[in-house]
């Protein structure tokens, strides 16, 4: 939504929003001169002639009642997006994981390359300054949300899919219907791009075999080859179509994120940029806000990560693992939401089995209400089968006694989680060298 709202401003658009708190946002826009009011109320709307709003705002909302009442247009938010995107040469990145990464790299390679894109995306990016641009090129690079089905009003240039997993059964009944939204996506697309590592994304090759292809081994189009990990950077070569195209550097770890960047390239390469000009742009790639961020690095690692997916969290403990030889590592977990954590639930156990030692809160609820009969409990249980310690940690103060008692020099600690835990970790990580005990 402040995304949207930003390239609204850009545009010279007279606008004003709610949202429920204050945060960085709200700051954000704040600084840029749009009014933002805390809480909701009837008087907000003013003079609005439109009201758009987000999943996270029911429908008996006060701002929602009084809109209908006095006959407004009233968009969810990805209707706009929409109206935006369908107007433009749009990039629309979609996937279960890895978008957001994906867009940015995007993102970075049409900026570096001089041509100005328009961006909106799920986090915002130090060399992008942010995440939201209207630019001038008539570019478009959209992160694209599956959530609740509404991205299916997109008729993108380009459709990238990273992956196709199990998630959001809070409005798909299962994986079939989670996949075939992503084939209407692709068809109302021109191009596509698909990771052919991806066993769904291959399904969705044989229905579109004209789709550019990504992958570590052929009949891919771009093939990543002599994959290499250290200290938090990778390094691989590329063919394309048969041609070796060098060695890329990526400054960033995991499989995830070669998978990434390679899906960045090859949606350059549609947009017309050559391999030659975009390799080198790789070295410069930063992750996104809350995506392996690092907090701390000072005898011991403290990163906090977005990361709320078994498969997201098992790729990220993979890359620690090949990465960090000093000592143990701590993996902190919030579950995000109710419905989520009812049919995923027992799955988060073996992705947590690279870690030595787990700390579990309570669900983030986000704008969820409670579950009858749903909580952490099985979570931690599943998780309990496959790593040597496991804890509870209802709150945050748990949370941060746990820290204090536990974490040793050597330690790499991470949290995971699209909800608040963060904030732990920052409190945490700011006073760190006076809280670390002697290693043992």
């Amino acid at each position: 939504m402040s995304a949207l709202a930003k390239v609204f401003w850009q545009q010279r658009r007279l606008l004003q929003g709610s949202n429920i708190e204050s945060n960085g946002r709200t700051a954000e826009l704040s600084r840029l001169g749009v009014p933002v009011a805390v809480g909701h109320a009837p008087g907000h709307l003013n003079d609005a002639s439109t009201v758009v709003y987000s999943s996270a705002i029911p429908q008996d909302n006060v701002e929602m009642r009084e809109a209908r009442r006095r006959g407004l247009q009233i968009h969810h938010r990805q209707q706009a997006l929409a109206q935006l995107a369908n107007a433009q040469r749009t990039l629309g990145v979609a996937g279960t994981h890895g978008k957001t990464t994906t867009a940015v790299m995007v993102a970075t390679l049409l900026k570096e390359a001089g041509r100005d894109p328009s961006y909106l995306l799920g986090a915002g990016c130090a060399n992008l300054r942010g995440h939201a641009h209207w630019g001038q090129s008539g570019l478009l690079v959209l992160e694209v949300d599956e959530s609740d089905g509404r991205f299916l009003g997109l008729y993108p240039e380009l459709a990238v899919v990273t992956n196709i997993g199990l998630d959001h059964l809070n409005h798909y009944r299962d994986q079939k219907e989670i996949f075939e939204s992503f084939k209407q996506y692709v068809a109302q697309s021109r191009q596509a791009v698909l990771c052919l590592d991806d066993a769904q994304c291959q399904s969705l090759h044989e229905a579109f075999p004209r789709a550019l292809t990504y992958g570590t081994s052929s009949p891919a189009d771009l093939v990543a080859e002599q994959v290499v990990q250290e200290d938090f950077k990778t390094r691989f070569s590329l063919r394309f179509r048969g041609r070796y195209l060098g060695e890329v550097h990526l400054p960033l770890p995991g499989m995830h994120n070669v998978h990434n960047a390679m899906a960045a390239l090859l949606a350059g390469w549609h947009m017309g940029l050559d391999f030659e000009t975009m390799m080198p742009l790789v070295a410069r790639f930063q992750l996104p806000e809350r995506r392996f961020e690092v907090l701390a690095k000072n005898g011991i690692m403290i990163v906090d990560d977005y990361a709320h997916l078994p498969e997201q969290i098992e790729v990220n403990l993979r890359a620690i693992r090949s990465n960090w030889k000093q000592g143990r590592i701590i993996a902190l977990f919030q579950p995000h939401r109710f419905s989520r954590v009812q049919y995923l639930g027992e799955r988060f156990g073996p992705a947590f089995a690279e870690a030595d030692l787990v700390g579990v809160t309570d669900i983030y609820p986000a704008f969820e209400s409670p579950l009858p009969g749903v909580g952490p409990q099985p979570i931690v249980a599943a998780v309990a089968m496959h790593v040597p310690q496991v804890r509870y940690l209802p709150r945050h103060e748990d949370v941060s006694d746990f820290l204090k008692q536990v974490v040793r020099p050597g330690d790499f600690v991470i949290g995971f989680g699209a909800g608040d835990l963060w904030r732990c970790l920052q409190r945490f990580a700011a006073p760190l060298p006076c809280r670390l005990k002697p290693a043992s």
